[in-house]
């Protein structure tokens, strides 16, 4: 018996510390990346950027991984990003719940998205950020520092400009009825969809030189979705063609230069040229002859009625004046007035004196 006992202790001392080793190296078991002075030692955070080295407009794409070994008491706490120069895109309430195998041990934990899009070449930095949390049963709190990043941007190749830079692109256009009269107006809606950009970096379409056509151009509308992390913009304008007179009129193409991350090369987007017929409108024909028909006749109304009281105004004038003379109408008609001739007098004078 004795000698049974000696051949299957070490056996037994082997089971029991694998069945209390666990538990002793569990204080140990901290990923290399966390930091050993943080208080909760069952957290981790880690922050990823991709690209480092890009071009303006282009998305750069910030992860911050906050993981546990327990589980999470209340939602981290995201920071918001502020850099000079770069615009920052956040989905707000839009997490990524996320599993990971440490040392063999499974850690929970989520993952906030940034875009970051720089907009005039150089270097920027991502500065380091803190995420808040508790975990476990008694809601611990955890309070974590990221590295700061630094990241370089410029324009892209060939191009000394800010352009569109995007995984995809597309440009389709629709148009109202194109059976068209003098006076009718024609709309045209052009829609620009593109993967991996924002639509406020979409510029505005250039419509060209139009002869004897006015254009009327609505309020653009602009939406971005984001789907499993994956972005798409979308810019929608709204354009009306007013055709004053009959004819033939040629709209001018349009195009849209843009950066393709896929290929590496510029790329052009393009709306062929249109050619629209304007027929004659019979109702503008007929209204122009009895439209200057009725202009004359007021004109002569008018001239009428000036007439009109021009000679009523004399006429009143003239009897205010026979008023104010009463008595010339009775005393007959005036004596014939007297030439006046100095040398007559003096005749006269001589005469008498001789």
């Amino acid at each position: 018996m004795t000698k049974v006992l000696r051949n299957f202790l070490p056996v037994i001392v082997g089971a029991l510390l694998g069945l209390f080793a666990p538990t002793a190296l569990s204080q140990d078991r901290v990923p290399a990346a966390a930091d050993p002075g943080q208080p909760e030692p069952g957290s981790l955070v880690e922050v990823a950027l991709k690209p480092l080295d890009g071009f303006i407009n282009q998305a750069y794409r910030l992860t911050i991984d906050l993981y546990t070994r327990t589980w999470f008491a209340e939602a981290p706490a995201f920071p918001e990003i502020t850099i000079e120069d770069v615009i920052v895109y956040q989905q707000k309430g839009f997490k990524t719940n996320l599993n990971r195998k440490i040392r063999g041990e499974t850690w929970s934990g989520q993952r906030q998205e940034y875009f970051l899009f720089p907009q005039k070449p150089g270097a920027f930095e991502v500065p380091a950020l803190e995420v808040t949390t508790r975990v476990g049963q008694q809601g611990i709190p955890v309070s974590l520092m990221t590295e700061a990043l630094v990241f370089k941007a410029d324009y892209v190749p060939g191009v000394a400009e800010m352009i569109i830079v995007a995984d995809d692109l597309s440009l389709k256009e629709r148009w109202s009825s194109e059976d068209l009269r003098a006076g009718d107006a024609l709309e045209r809606r052009i829609e620009m969809a593109a993967d991996g950009t924002l639509g406020m970096l979409i510029p505005p379409l250039r419509p060209g030189p139009l002869r004897g056509v006015q254009l009327q151009q609505g309020q653009p509308r602009v939406n971005d979705k984001t789907q499993r992390g994956e972005m798409r913009a979308e810019r929608q304008e709204h354009w009306i063609y007013h055709f004053p007179r009959a004819g033939t009129y040629t709209l001018p193409a349009i195009e849209l230069r843009w950066w393709d991350l896929g290929s590496g090369q510029l790329q052009t987007a393009r709306l062929e040229e249109k050619t629209i017929k304007v027929g004659i409108n019979p109702a503008l024909v007929v209204r122009r002859p009895l439209f200057r028909w009725l202009l004359a006749a007021g004109l002569l109304a008018l001239a009428g009625l000036g007439v009109y009281r021009w000679r009523r105004a004399r006429e009143e004038a003239s009897g205010e004046a026979a008023r104010r003379q009463p008595g010339e109408r009775n005393a007959g008609p005036r004596p014939p007035l007297q030439p006046l001739n100095p040398w007559r007098g003096s005749a006269s004078a001589s005469q008498g004196n001789s």
